[in-house]
């Protein structure tokens, strides 16, 4: 067996959870400069499996034992590949609005999208209603929102509502400050300030979305 490849284990019936990287042959080195040809098929925990590109034999190798670039390149096959994941969840993702601002926060966090946050008045405003039907209600901002927002209701009736969902939505019409309603704010993961929309002049769908859109390409 070749000197790089004595700490590796020959991977027969190896069981792994994680997904598969589709990488291209390179010059692989370990910590002691002994170089070999192969593909990185799979990392798993600690470990990678590598398949020689000479005979297609699989082996599993400690990555600590690789060189500091080989290393690099894992992380940075590791983070493409959990992009691609997640874009592929993301589209099959169907967003629901929900009036859980810790939920909201935490979904944001795990998919890094952006919270739309919706300052309304459901039981007495006008513009609110016209907005929710002529925009959040339609087939095209729907679609927009299941690969782009998290979608967050903070109600403000003038009925009666859950005395933890007034505090909740209290808390956050002083954190986020606004002068009528409707108010719609985009923030993003960390909750810093993408954009505020105030009223709403009569838009479409499309043109709303155009309006985010611009918030979110900066």
């Amino acid at each position: 067996m070749r000197p790089f490849l004595k700490t590796i284990v020959i991977a027969v019936g190896l069981i792994v959870t994680s997904g598969v990287i589709q990488a291209q042959p390179r010059t692989w080195k370990n910590n002691a400069g002994k170089e070999i040809q192969a593909e990185l098929l799979r990392v798993d925990g600690d470990k990678v499996r590598l398949q020689l590109t000479s005979n297609r034999q699989v082996f599993i190798l400690p990555i600590d034992s690789l060189s500091e670039e080989d290393q690099k390149y894992i992380k940075e096959q590791q983070a493409t590949l959990a992009k691609a994941d997640q874009k592929t969840q993301l589209s099959s993702r169907k967003a629901k609005w929900t009036e859980d601002w810790d939920k909201a926060r935490k979904e944001s966090k795990e998919t890094g999208l952006p919270i739309l946050l919706f300052m309304t008045g459901s039981d007495w405003c006008g513009y609110c209603t016209r907005l929710k039907a002529g925009v959040f209600e339609q087939s095209a901002f729907k679609r927009f929102a299941n690969k782009n927002l998290i979608l967050m209701t903070a109600d403000f009736p003038r009925g009666s509502q859950k005395k933890s969902v007034q505090k909740q939505n209290a808390k956050l019409k002083a954190e986020y400050p606004f002068g009528g309603y409707p108010t719609v704010f985009l923030l993003d993961s960390k909750l810093n300030e993408l954009g505020k929309f105030g009223g709403y002049g009569g838009d479409s769908a499309k043109e709303y979305i155009a309006k985010l859109e611009s918030k979110l390409e900066k």
